[in-house]
């Protein structure tokens, strides 16, 4: 199975889950409200380090309701991108606290919560350009280049992680993943990336204010240090590529599913947000940018959580409102019903319903039970066929359809 070798701490997610409560979802959705939790938590600690209390709580707020989040946090199955995020503020933090405090325990650990974040999700692979960034800036400001040598914990975890991830889906997917192989159109799937982002989580306007802020920021610094706006420029440029470089052989799968995009938006968000407070070292101009993206960001929060959000996935599904009772109502048939028969149109993907029977065969150790079946003519003849209709599965009535 290539998700217990490719993303094993979410496969040890249902292990504690399944230890706790057995078939019981309860657990599973404790979990994930404790996940999301955390990780919020988690996102405010380590951006309190780099700016005001407020405008980190703010944006912590802010982003766990863009609607990628929303999608994120719905599907239990998606959980592994959010505890990701969250081990990789843990591995910031304690890189930072290293810096200023020292303790080379702090590194170790750091470079131990990168790695937990990788087997979480792929897609925190990347994290180590922020680390090059960070300590590129830290050398540059010291003037001295023994900053870089911290990286190494963190290089011996990306050559631990490539034989890894090649061994769970071979060379060949060392960068594409385990999903089916997209054809790339370049310069126009990068373009394509970025605006669906933007349309999908409704950024345009702060796109726009961001770009300005940056310009505002750069402009600042390079009055007071020529040379010094030259070095931020190129470390935020090598950073912005560092991270471009890796996700540019996947870009296209944005076409296909925004949960992809989940670090992606966080970044984007994130690094203008990063650059003004570092950049801005005026108190009147600092607390004025502060102000001004606590109260944009405090707008988009109500706003996001006031609005019933249509641009999720599962929100246009819930438009629906007995899709939870339905769920239910096939899956303990799929799980628990102890003849053959065929369920008509069930809810959920066809890898949800193999899953299912997985569960019904290995663990509850029954071999008899419902399958699914997606179009009433390939459903078996010599089976009875039901359909979900109003709160139970009902007979269908065959013999009338017309199949070729």
């Amino acid at each position: 199975m290539i998700p217990a070798n490719f993303t094993p701490w979410l496969l040890f997610n249902y292990w504690i889950d399944y230890k706790i409560g057995g078939l019981d979802p309860t657990t599973a959705h404790i979990h994930q409200v404790i996940s999301v939790t955390i990780c919020g938590l988690a996102i405010y600690w380590v951006l309190s380090h780099w700016m005001s209390t407020w405008l980190a709580a703010s944006f912590s707020l802010f982003f766990l309701s863009t609607p990628v989040s929303y999608t994120i946090i719905q599907i239990l199955c998606t959980r592994h991108y959010i505890e990701g995020l969250l081990y990789s503020c843990l591995s910031v933090v304690l890189l930072k606290n290293f810096i200023e405090k020292g303790g080379y325990w702090k590194l170790i650990f750091s470079a131990i919560a990168y790695f937990v974040a990788c087997l979480n999700k792929e897609v925190y692979v990347p994290l180590f350009g922020f680390f090059t960034a960070y300590l590129t800036f830290i050398a540059i400001n010291n003037r001295s280049w023994s900053a870089i040598r911290h990286l190494l914990p963190y290089i011996v975890i990306v050559l631990i992680y490539i034989p890894y991830r090649a061994y769970a889906l071979g060379w060949d997917r060392l960068i594409s993943g385990y999903g089916p192989k997209i054809e790339h159109q370049g310069i126009t799937d990068v373009v394509n990336f970025f605006t669906r982002i933007i349309n999908f989580n409704h950024f345009k306007g702060l796109m726009y204010s961001y770009v300005l802020l940056l310009f505002v920021s750069l402009a600042v610094v390079f009055k007071a240090n020529k040379l010094k706006t030259l070095g931020i420029f190129m470390v935020g440029a090598s950073f912005a590529v560092g991270v471009l470089v890796p996700a540019y052989p996947v870009m296209p799968t944005a076409r296909v599913n925004y949960n992809y995009t989940f670090v992606a938006v966080f970044v984007m968000l994130l690094l203008p947000v990063l650059w003004a407070n570092i950049l801005c070292r005026s108190k009147k101009l600092n607390l004025g940018i502060n102000l001004l993206l606590i109260i944009a960001f405090s707008f988009s929060t109500y706003k996001n959580l006031s609005v019933y959000n249509p641009q999720s996935p599962l929100a246009k599904a819930n438009l629906h409102r007995d899709i939870f009772k339905r769920t239910k109502v096939e899956g303990e048939a799929f799980l628990f019903a102890e003849r053959s028969f065929s369920i008509l149109k069930p809810a959920g993907a066809k890898w949800h319903h193999a899953g299912l029977y997985d569960i019904r065969e290995r663990v509850l150790q029954s071999e008899t039970g419902p399958k699914a079946c997606y179009k009433i003519c390939d459903c078996p003849k010599s089976k009875a066929i039901f359909a979900y209709s109003d709160g139970e599965l009902t007979k269908v009535e065959t013999g009338k359809e017309t199949c070729n």
